[in-house]
Parts: C-alpha cells; sequence; structure tokens
C-alpha cells in the first residue's frame, strides 16, 4: 500500500526500476487465444494479422503513464511498459 502526503504524492515511491506499475500479462492463457484463432488464407489475411491478438490487447492492456496518467503504485515512470517481451509480442503492438 502506498502512503501519501498531504497533497496525495506517495511518501515512498517505488523505484521504477522495480515496480511492476500494475501491468499483468498471462502467456499461456494469451498463447492458447492466439492458436484458437483462425489460419490466415491469403497475404492481406497475415498483413492485417492475428484477429485474436485485439483480445490480448483487451484483457492485458499495457500500460501507458503520462504526468495525467500516473503509475498506479506511485512511482515517477513515465511511458509505455509491458509486463514482459511476450506480453509486446503477443498482443501485436
Amino acid at each position: 500500500m502506498t502512503v501519501l502526503d498531504a497533497w496525495g504524492k506517495p511518501v515512498n515511491p517505488p523505484d521504477p526500476t522495480t515496480c511492476d506499475h500494475g501491468v499483468t500479462f498471462d502467456e499461456v492463457k494469451a498463447r492458447k487465444l492466439l492458436d484458437a484463432a483462425p489460419k490466415a488464407k491469403s497475404a492481406v489475411d497475415f498483413i492485417i494479422g492475428n484477429s485474436n491478438a485485439n483480445e490480448v490487447k483487451k484483457r492485458w492492456p499495457r500500460g501507458w503513464f503520462t504526468a495525467k496518467n500516473p503509475c498506479p503504485k506511485g512511482c515517477p515512470y513515465k511511458g509505455i511498459y509491458y509486463a514482459s517481451e511476450m506480453h509486446y509480442l503477443m498482443g501485436d503492438w
């Protein structure tokens, strides 16, 4: 739990290099979801990508932190965050 001061800022914010920013990803479930998608039948299908990648994005969204949308755990990180390399790849970002 993060302790806030009178201005709503974390008293001891977590280290951004070790904070997970509340972003999660279940690689096993994502792999099953992507494997269940229909296979590409043409070059256009291949270019458009896997239709279930959008479902992966909905279930396990990436973190996108700015001054207006800060890390929910209180660390000062700003930018895009993925739970893992496979999170990035399987979401077809």
